[in-house]
């Protein structure tokens, strides 16, 4: 078996844009939700400080280059970039990948996840808001959207499995004609004389939808997607649940928590169900690797956190995701995040624990390719 080789999801909503401006206030970024964070309740660790890297700016090249070159101490392979087409050529947070593909100096290898949904406020904390709808126009679209994103899949440093560009579809069940997408792209990708892209289904597809015979080159793991609600079910009994609507209706609530050993759990029983219905059908299904997690800084007491996650609880969870691999043609973890703070959910180093995640991960990789 060929070593294992870790992706980790890109946030690049680290630079101010004016949309954000209108929405939020001058001056909006990720940095504004983590810093503004309060704890909700005794023991709860908000706000969140960023150690070493500092509350940088994804427009400065010297914030990337830094990322980059701790990324790369700790053995971490390559950034997939959350990539925002809203169809017609709109684009939002574009331009952190935008400057990774003209300064050179930015050698880590990256590919793009098409980060396919409509932004409401929700993630911001005023549910109910839509502040830009995520369209699909058509097949003239999709070919604007590969002309694109062409010039990213031909740099030298892009990601590439068999030779083919990895692209990821955050949300493939979204999509109202996923074949078209999916053809549209092979032929574009075979005009451009490149030898195919290889289409990953993100992690975010429904335990519904079951994704349709050789439309996928690879699945990433959605385990993590649904493990919260899962645990939600089986928890609570319906008044129990209908109270807790009734709280967090009117902000009475403290945050829900979820112990994170539980919640690996069911992403282990989510996978092994996974892996067995697309037998046969994709021939590699990709682990997801979590980090933590608490999004209270975006939402509030309407937002959960994870409680017991620690070094032996993430180890665990790390070894569970890397004996997934061992079946696969192609060896890939993906992890989330890098960076996504506002979710408590982030490799990098904060104040507390420095580069501790990072440590663990690159210890258990270690081990595991020897």
């Amino acid at each position: 078996m060929s070593k294992v080789k870790v992706i980790a999801f890109y946030l690049p909503q680290f630079h101010s844009i004016p949309e954000n401006d209108k929405w939020w206030g001058n001056g909006f970024t990720e940095w504004t939700n983590v810093k503004n964070a309060k704890p909700l309740f005794k023991g709860h660790n908000q706000p969140k400080k960023p150690g070493r890297l500092g509350y940088y700016n994804l427009l400065d090249v010297d914030a990337q280059k830094k990322q980059i070159e701790l990324a790369k101490q700790y053995d971490i392979s390559g950034f997939c970039y959350y990539h925002y087409w809203f169809g017609n050529g709109k684009l939002l947070l574009e331009k952190p990948l935008e400057l990774r593909l003209k300064s050179k100096e930015l050698d880590l290898p990256y590919c793009i996840s098409w980060a396919n949904e409509s932004w409401e406020g929700i993630w911001h904390g005023s549910p109910g808001k839509l502040l830009i709808q995520q369209e699909y126009p058509g097949k003239k679209d999709i070919e604007k959207h590969f002309r694109y994103l062409f010039n990213f899949f031909e740099d030298s440093q892009y990601i590439k499995i068999e030779n083919k560009p990895v692209f990821t579809i955050h949300r493939p069940d979204l999509l109202p004609d996923l074949k078209m997408f999916v053809e549209t792209f092979r032929e574009q990708a075979q005009k451009a004389g490149l030898d195919g892209i290889y289409l990953i289904g993100g992690y975010n597809y429904s335990l519904e939808w079951s994704p349709p015979m050789d439309i996928f080159d690879a699945l990433i793991s959605n385990g993590f997607n649904h493990s919260p609600n899962y645990l939600l079910h089986e928890k609570y009994n319906l008044f129990t649940k209908q109270l807790l609507k009734f709280k967090l209706k009117f902000n009475l609530n403290k945050p829900l928590v979820y112990d994170f050993e539980e919640i690996n759990k069911v992403i282990k029983s989510i996978d092994n169900k996974n892996r067995k219905k697309i037998e046969g059908i994709i021939e590699n299904y990709y682990p997801l690797i979590i980090t933590n997690w608490d999004n209270t800084p975006r939402l509030g007491r309407k937002g959960y956190l994870f409680d017991n996650f620690n070094e032996s609880t993430f180890t665990k969870h790390i070894n569970d995701c890397l004996n997934i691999v061992i079946d696969n043609k192609n060896n890939y973890v993906f992890v989330k995040s890098w960076n996504e703070w506002a979710e408590g959910n982030y490799l990098e180093p904060d104040e507390q624990n420095d580069i501790k995640l990072l440590e663990i991960l690159n210890k258990e990789l270690g081990n595991f390719n020897r």
